[in-house]
């Protein structure tokens, strides 16, 4: 057992930049589906396999991550990376755990992004009139 162990994570290593160029946005891809299923009042059934997908993108990163931090590398990708899986697992177990309160997020946050964009469209006249 310990044999396969060893042959998957030089594996992993030995071909990283493939791996992770499928990974990542694999990992952004699916949460972002989630977060749009939620925001969307998707289907419970297809926000739980969406989730699912999310997740295993998210495990096969953090073993990514491990077969590195087994051999001693330490630097600022593999952090990245782990984060990444992390994040992605946090919004995967808030769509699941609290829907609603997720959505209701989302939409003070579109909400938010449009206040702060019109503003920058139209700034207010009266500063221009001199009222």
């Amino acid at each position: 057992m310990f044999h396969l162990f060893h042959s998957l994570a030089d594996f992993s290593r030995s071909h990283c930049l493939s791996i992770c160029a499928w990974l990542v946005p694999a990992n952004l891809l699916t949460s972002a589906v989630i977060l749009g299923l939620v925001g969307w009042r998707g289907l419970g059934n297809l926000v739980r396999v969406a989730v699912g997908v999310s997740s295993l993108w998210a495990g096969l990163m953090v073993l990514h991550v491990l077969s590195w931090f087994t051999i001693g590398v330490v630097q600022v990708p593999t952090f990245v990376l782990c984060g990444l899986a992390i994040v992605c697992l946090g919004i995967n177990a808030w769509a699941i755990a609290q829907p609603a309160h997720l959505q209701h997020c989302l939409r003070w946050l579109v909400l938010a992004a449009i206040a702060v964009g019109s503003r920058r469209l139209y700034p207010r006249l009266d500063s221009e009139e001199g009222v």
